[in-house]
């Protein structure tokens, strides 16, 4: 018989269902951003890393890179800067909590 998810179990199920390569993509490109207080990715090099690494999945229409609540639970900060649509780049900005 099935049971109701509990709100702990969120973080599990969620993680789930994002492709490995695309945690790897963000971890790989969090680390050769560090600055050594916070590092500052732009989705476009996301996507091209993510591509890159041929998996078959689409991120914008799957929810797979809404991933601040998963790495906010492992003691990140995640800033996600949506630009505007004809000024700037959409980042995600990673510091230290």
């Amino acid at each position: 018989m099935s049971k109701p998810i509990r709100p702990e179990q969120i973080f599990d199920k969620k993680l789930e269902r994002i492709p490995d390569e695309i945690i790897d993509s963000f971890n790989e490109l969090i680390a050769e951003n560090w600055d050594g207080n916070r590092s500052v990715i732009s989705q476009g090099k996301v996507l091209g890393r993510i591509l890159s690494k041929n998996i078959n999945c689409n991120p914008f229409i799957d929810g797979s890179l809404n991933i601040e609540p998963i790495y906010e639970k492992v003691g990140w900060a995640v800033k996600y800067d949506k630009a505007d649509i004809c000024d700037g780049e959409t980042t995600f900005t990673f510091t230290k909590k």
